[in-house]
């Protein structure tokens, strides 16, 4: 598959490499003391059938069902080994899952033996080291297992405590890879249930963790905000949703390292509801000017021949209503955008990382006016000046006149203007991810204060530098920063390595507005190690909920330097959390009540202000914002 390119409507290839996928399935065990399963067969066929279909998960799919423990390492081996590095790899297990006294977790394979699991089971420090060793760029581990409890025949699995699945699968950066992600049916010690109900021909149904997974790409009803394409984050989300709808004992978990967005389906059915188009375009079209409302229809243009579908059916809506607009100019406009979207084959999105698209042309590209005294005439493609036509802008020719005819026009061409450029920020959408490869940030960040030397690209992290006085508070402003707005409500977060030592060195992330109404989590030292959340609201004073300070009784100390980061912020509110980096456990910082407006800049910053004229450097792994 690797590098081939469809055109009748399947899979485009944008990247070289295949799609591989590894189904075991065990429900057949040759010890008593394993309770035979109803579910992996079940689940291996209906996974195999969703995940091989060339129109939907289009993977290359192996299955191997009731195999002895090292014939299914050499086939998850094989896998992994030769893969390249443009290649999606996943790995899907339906079986029982054992721990052993120590607690290292292992995966039952036909020939298991509770009390010999080094030698007759698949252990997950296995698994662990064919992942870190694959050249894959991007590796999914899916685990529906039980994981613990008490077998027949007096064979009992003793606890060393709670099996915490995904520590077994940390995050460590994989071997020319992207990232990793781990999916688990339950978590800890909870029973990973099988269908409770049987099929009309009486075989047994996938489990309710792959029943989710199969449901959610079969139905397309996983491309939760309906671009036509289920990333892993939305199938995530849609599984959890419908396994706790079935059963609230059981909690699907994930740990997710993956820098840019992985895409592991296309959408099964074509989207029939319009997604919903961003305020400041809605506004642009109910606007009472004819000329600001012909604005829109340049950018409803590249909605309805984006990589969106859900955006490019609720353009359409959009247009169609435009184009029985009272202006001759706006009508005649969306007609022609649509006349041309009917005969034009629509173009497919691929499935990488999403690219941001273009800039909207800057204030400066747009032409002068035309056409004699107080005539203001743009251009359609540069090629009807004077005409009547409508502009790169989208504007209309307002006609020749007078002093007040050229400050009417002139108003208008200004309100369409300002429109436009308001509409440049949210090209970027609520989701975003810059891994830091190459040796350059990525074109969608606004640097601010970034001094000479201070951003070093290499490895795939970024070496950030503060010089001494820099801060974020009332009075000063001066902390270098790297920003990216961001539309709507969502998750953004940050895996960096910061070891301040002297007061008020910090890193981390940050919502910025402006210098009155930002929010703050950091890696810091006052008189401690801590992780700090703060903020500030139109322009109030700076609110520390956890500061540095011994003295706070709230403050969150730790001696962890690499930590991960995340901020959450919906229409009236902004949550923190943070974790090290090696513990897939969020912890909670709080909630404060923000009424951030619907675009809002997410980045990066290092501050120091210590006195002591010495440079602090902070390295980031990755950042990265999902769409809530």
């Amino acid at each position: 598959m690797a590098g081939d390119e469809r055109v009748d409507g399947g899979w485009r290839r944008v990247m070289d490499g295949a799609r591989k996928a590894l189904i075991v399935a065990n429900d057949e065990y040759e010890h008593d003391g394993l309770k035979q399963l109803r579910a992996p067969a079940a689940d291996a066929v209906a996974l195999a059938g969703v995940l091989g279909d060339a129109e939907i998960g289009a993977f290359e799919v192996q299955v191997v069902r009731n195999e002895y423990a090292h014939v299914i390492e050499g086939r998850i081996e094989d896998l992994f080994s030769d893969a390249r590095s443009g290649d999606v790899l996943l790995l899907h297990f339906s079986c029982h899952g054992l721990k052993s006294e120590s607690g290292e977790l292992f995966f039952a394979a036909r020939n298991t033996r509770p009390n010999r699991l080094g030698s007759t089971s698949v252990s997950a420090d296995f698994v662990q080291r064919c992942m870190r060793a694959s050249r894959a760029r991007s590796i999914v581990l899916l685990l529906d297992c039980c994981y613990g409890g008490a077998f027949a025949r007096g064979v009992a699995v003793r606890a060393a405590g709670d099996v915490n699945v995904l520590d077994s699968f940390t995050g460590e950066r994989l071997g020319g890879g992207r990232g990793r992600a781990v999916i688990t049916a339950s978590s800890a010690m909870e029973y990973a249930f099988e269908g409770d109900q049987l099929a009309d021909d009486h075989s047994p149904r996938p489990s309710v963790f792959t029943s989710a997974l199969v449901e959610g790409l079969t139905t397309g009803d996983a491309d939760r905000d309906q671009d036509g394409w289920v990333s892993l984050n939305e199938l995530y989300d849609y599984v959890f949703d419908r396994v706790r709808e079935q059963n609230p004992h059981q909690t699907p978990s994930r740990d997710v390292e993956m820098q840019g967005e992985l895409y592991l389906a296309r959408r099964s059915r074509p989207v029939t509801a319009p997604a919903a188009l961003p305020p400041e375009l809605q506004q642009v079209i109910d606007h009472p000017l004819a000329g600001v409302r012909a604005g829109a229809v340049q950018e409803l243009a590249r909605l309805l021949n984006g990589g969106h579908a859900g955006q490019a059916l609720a353009a359409r809506v959009a247009l169609e209503h435009l184009a029985d607009d009272d202006s001759r100019n706006v009508a005649s406009a969306a007609n022609a955008v649509l006349a041309t979207a009917d005969t034009t084959e629509p173009p497919e999105t691929g499935v990488s990382s999403p690219v941001r698209p273009e800039p909207l042309v800057d204030l400066e590209e747009l032409p002068s006016g035309s056409g004699g005294a107080g005539g203001i005439t743009t251009t359609a493609t540069e090629a009807t000046a004077g005409s009547g036509g409508h502009g790169r802008w989208g504007l209309a020719r307002l006609g020749r006149g007078r002093g007040r005819w050229v400050a009417a026009g002139l108003a208008v061409l200004l309100i369409a203007s300002i429109a436009l450029v308001v509409l440049r920020p949210w090209s970027a959408g609520c989701r975003f991810s810059d891994g830091f490869d190459g040796n350059a940030i990525d074109g969608g960040w606004e640097e601010v204060r970034i001094g000479d030397g201070a951003l070093k690209v290499a490895d795939g992290s970024l070496d950030m530098s503060a010089p001494d006085g820099s801060d974020i508070n009332e009075e000063l402003q001066t902390a270098p920063k790297l920003l990216h707005p961001l539309t709507g409500d969502f998750k953004f977060e940050s895996d960096l390595t910061a070891n301040p030592q002297q007061l008020f060195q910090s890193a981390g992330v940050l919502l910025w507005n402006s210098a009155d109404t930002y929010v703050r989590l950091e890696r810091s030292y006052g008189d401690v190690g801590a992780i700090i959340f703060e903020y500030r609201l139109n322009g109030g004073p700076h609110t520390r909920i956890h500061s540095p300070m011994s003295t706070d009784p709230r403050v969150v100390t730790t001696d962890k330097t690499h930590v991960v980061l995340q901020l959450t912020k919906t229409s009236t509110s902004v949550s923190a959390r943070w974790r090290p980096v090696e513990d897939s456990q969020w912890r909670e910082l709080g909630t404060v009540d923000m009424n951030l407006p619907n675009t809002t800049k997410a980045g990066i910053a290092v501050l120091n202000k210590t006195g002591s004229a010495i440079a602090y450097n902070a390295k980031f792994d990755y950042a990265r914002a999902t769409c809530l």
